[in-house]
């Protein structure tokens, strides 16, 4: 007999699940799936800081000017994709860019990030 750990699945692409936007104090319910930046330009909250808000690249992660920290568990989005793998040494490890994160599960994200000080 196989005995699988006690983990809560992750819900299934199309259910809703709470995303809340630390920094604009408001949480969200987005369906399973959406990208964080799809997510918070849908509902007027710009990820992108200063005059990026005008001039980025769209969403494909060139850019990565909409640069977030993720508040939760890894498991509640996508693991990090090729786009992001060149800036991974870069940045803290719970910083991705929004508009490659997948919500999969409840997540709590702080949209433009200040760079902690060393």
């Amino acid at each position: 007999m196989v005995t699988m750990p006690d983990t809560p699945a992750a819900p299934a692409e199309g259910h809703t699940v709470p995303v809340t936007f630390l920094r604009e104090g408001v949480t969200l319910h987005a369906q399973s799936g959406i990208t964080l930046r799809d997510l918070a330009l849908a509902h007027g909250i710009n990820p992108h800081p200063h005059v990026r808000k005008l001039f980025n690249c769209g969403g494909i992660g060139d850019c990565t000017t909409c640069v977030v920290r993720l508040a939760a568990e890894p498991a509640a989005v996508n693991p990090p994709t090729a786009a992001e793998a060149q800036w991974r040494d870069r940045w803290p490890a719970d910083w991705r860019l929004s508009c490659q994160v997948r919500v999969t599960g409840p997540i709590s994200v702080e949209t433009r990030p200040r760079r902690p000080r060393r």
